[in-house]
């Protein structure tokens, strides 16, 4: 299922807020940040920079955005860098070190610190385990 997809599907089925021009008030400000996330994840961006860009305070950001998505802005992003970085350690045989960099991680390091996180392996032994032909390429 495509990313973008389901986030729409997520965003739809957020729940009800008691004030509907609040909830699509909400709902813009999550669209333009997951838009903004999508274009710039491979850049060094933080929080900050996302409501920054959203025209919104940090700390009121942060809460929309966790009561929409179930997760805060950082732990989405850094989800969001680790699903790109699997689809290229299962389809290409780009240096670990160079998907790091596309994803926004200046140091392979705390890429691997951070892929290991969410995946329980090292992006070495995942490429090992499953890399292979991306279907439709």
């Amino acid at each position: 299922m495509d990313t973008f997809f389901f986030l729409e599907l997520l965003i739809r089925g957020s729940g009800y807020l008691a004030d509907r021009s609040s909830k699509r008030i909400r709902d813009f400000y999550i669209k333009e940040a997951l838009s903004f996330i999508e274009q710039n994840y491979q850049r060094n961006i933080s929080v900050e920079d996302i409501a920054d860009f959203c025209g919104l305070n940090r700390s009121y950001f942060g809460r929309i955005f966790r009561d929409t998505m179930g997760e805060s802005p950082q732990k989405f992003l850094i989800i969001y860098r680790m699903e790109k970085a699997e689809y290229l350690l299962r389809g290409s045989m780009t240096p670990i070190n160079e998907i790091s960099a596309m994803v926004g991680y200046e140091n392979p390091l705390h890429f691997s610190r951070a892929f290991k996180e969410i995946y329980n392996v090292s992006p070495r032994e995942f490429r090992q385990k499953h890399y292979g032909p991306i279907p439709g390429r």
